[in-house]
């Protein structure tokens, strides 16, 4: 199963498949996020990233309308989306 979401608190940690909360685990007391997060984030980023690169080269089609859609002044928030 693919990593949907890792929860971190001071206490404790879950680590959650893609299948919901019902696939969630509660981590081990030495869970180490630093190492998870470098092979799970980071590792999958850096596998996908020249690839990932070469199909971003231009706006798609609807971004592109939808941008245009908006009044001048819009604000619009890209968080986490692209390859810059």
């Amino acid at each position: 199963s693919k990593l949907l979401f890792l929860s971190l608190s001071l206490s404790s940690a879950l680590v959650c498949s893609a299948s919901g909360m019902e696939g969630c685990i509660q981590a081990p007391g030495d869970f180490d996020a630093g190492k998870f997060e470098e092979e799970h984030v980071h590792g999958v980023y850096d596998a996908i990233a020249r690839h990932f690169s070469h199909t971003r080269y231009k706006p798609w089609p609807r971004v592109a309308s939808f941008l245009m859609s908006l009044d001048d002044g819009a604000v619009v928030a890209d968080v986490g989306c692209g390859n810059g």
